[in-house]
């Protein structure tokens, strides 16, 4: 008689029988044990996206008792048309579809509530904007020529640095006109070109021929370099910050040099009052030569820097997933006090697919993407991150099986055809 009760118990479960409150193992926690987790996928602008989240079910419960209801926010904290789709009760899993479309970049939540009373389950989505379609302006170089960067200058002329042979190239309507060698870093301010190596030298742009040398004084070889608002530029080693400037007849250097502890790469703060670089002693800020004393300090917020901009320095590795940007302000203390920063997550899976900074390029960000290639055309394939406002965003151009590399104002998109052209970045 009891091996009877117990195929009667078994037999009636499904369809009637409840033994007690059918609730998921979380009840109306958060957080529960659903397949979203926290950055759990990237997503494009523009492409509908579908979010398939579960929820256990610890107890009886009929096929038609099941509902879900869902909410999407974005970054902003704006809601996001959202519908469900596909409510499956299945082996004591509740499952559902989350569907929506994104318009704006950024972290979007997702909360999807299980009833009855069965929890609430929540997943991140990345969404990058999707900026594969903006035209730009096309590199007129010959056909076949590869540039590691390029810097279109006003007359149009179009500078090409080839960092493995410590090469820039300039090239006018489609053709070269200068190749200038030894060439370790470069600098452009509208029609003035810096070139940095052994030798440190001023050029002009003066709309045909070559670029006309104004000035040159001995260089440090392997320096960064970045221009003051003003036309004096920084040479900028992992012990010192040199500037030099224009009078009119030479190039001269007529301050003392800061001595600094600096490792990566290193940003300008917007007035040319400071340098920012984030390395093994931590986030360093360093006066430049000629605007008071001569300080630097370290803070102990600490990173490894894979890139800066005219902003700031971003900071990051493959374990954590997480991405530091720190701001480069004319406030920055010098005594070694924190500097401001904000940080994006990564999606799941997602490295530093190539740190794009080189010594020779002025600035440039990392580009981020997942470890292995993306599935389909629809399938983000790579992102460059950007600060807009108080936020940090990825954006998409590298059509599939093309390059870009960039800054925070202008990337660089090379096609798989090889041509190339230059996009503006947004505000």
């Amino acid at each position: 008689m009891r091996w009877l009760l117990v195929a009667v118990f078994v037999a009636g479960c499904p369809s009637a029988f409840k033994p007690g409150p059918c609730d998921g193992s979380g009840g109306m926690s958060t957080g529960g044990s659903g397949t979203g987790s926290f950055q759990d996928s990237a997503a494009l602008t523009g492409v509908r996206q579908s979010v398939h989240l579960e929820s256990p079910v610890s107890g009886c419960l009929a096929s038609s008792e099941l509902s879900v209801t869902a909410k999407v926010y974005d970054q902003d904290n704006v809601e996001v048309p959202a519908t469900v789709e596909h409510v499956v009760l299945e082996s004591f899993i509740a499952s559902a579809d989350v569907v929506f479309t994104p318009v704006n970049p950024g972290n979007h939540h997702l909360t999807a509530r299980f009833e009855p009373n069965l929890g609430i389950q929540q997943a991140d989505v990345v969404v990058v904007a999707d900026r594969r379609g903006d035209k730009g302006t096309a590199v007129q170089v010959p056909s076949g020529t590869t540039c590691d960067a390029v810097t279109l200058l006003p007359s149009t002329a179009v500078l090409c640095l080839r960092t493995s042979r410590s090469l820039l190239e300039v090239y006018r309507a489609g053709a070269l006109v200068q190749s200038i060698t030894g060439v370790s870093a470069y600098a452009t301010r509208g029609d003035v070109v810096w070139t940095g190596g052994v030798t440190l030298v001023r050029g002009e742009d003066r709309g045909a021929g070559m670029l006309a040398r104004s000035g040159a004084i001995g260089g440090a070889s392997g320096a960064q370099l970045k221009i003051l608002p003003g036309g004096d530029v920084l040479e900028i080693t992992p012990g010192h910050i040199y500037r030099s400037g224009f009078d009119g007849g030479a190039v001269v250097q007529p301050f003392v040099p800061v001595a600094v502890n600096f490792s990566g790469p290193v940003a300008l703060s917007p007035g040319g009052l400071r340098v920012l670089g984030i390395g093994a002693r931590g986030a360093c800020v360093a006066s430049v030569p000629g605007q008071g004393p001569a300080e630097s300090g370290c803070s102990e917020q600490t990173g490894s820097s894979i890139g800066a901009d005219h902003g700031g320095v971003w900071s990051g590795n493959n374990g954590s997933g997480l991405v530091t940007y720190f701001a480069a302000l004319d406030t920055l203390p010098l005594d070694g006090g924190q500097v401001t920063s904000s940080q994006l997550t990564l999606p799941n899976n997602w490295i530093v697919q190539s740190s794009t900074f080189a010594p020779a390029v002025e600035t440039s960000v990392p580009g981020f993407g997942p470890a292995g290639p993306a599935g389909d055309s629809m399938a983000v394939g790579s992102g460059l991150p950007r600060a807009s406002g108080g936020t940090l965003i990825l954006e998409e151009f590298a059509p599939k099986a093309g390059t870009a590399r960039g800054d925070d104002v202008q990337v660089l998109v090379t096609a798989p055809d090889g041509t190339m052209r230059v996009v503006q970045r947004g505000p």
